[in-house]
């Protein structure tokens, strides 16, 4: 039962962070440049709200797409 509790927080925490946050190939997608063009940026440090979980790397949607419509961070 425990376990179950834990898989199911685990899956929650998921979603939530896949509804905040864009993976690499859709914020390069979003941002019409390819992704290896977004990881020369992100590199660089020239993209905001780069989240980085372990071996992956997330992108906040909010701060992402403000950073694309020219609003800054």
């Amino acid at each position: 039962m425990i376990e179950t509790v834990a898989a199911d927080s685990k899956a929650g925490n998921r979603e939530r962070l896949d509804a905040a946050t864009y993976k690499v190939p859709q914020a390069a997608d979003r941002a019409q440049i390819s992704p290896r063009t977004l990881w020369r940026l992100i590199d660089a440090k020239k993209v905001p709200g780069v989240l980085r979980i372990g071996r992956a790397v997330r992108i906040s949607k909010t701060l992402f797409d403000a950073w694309l419509n020219g609003g800054g961070v």
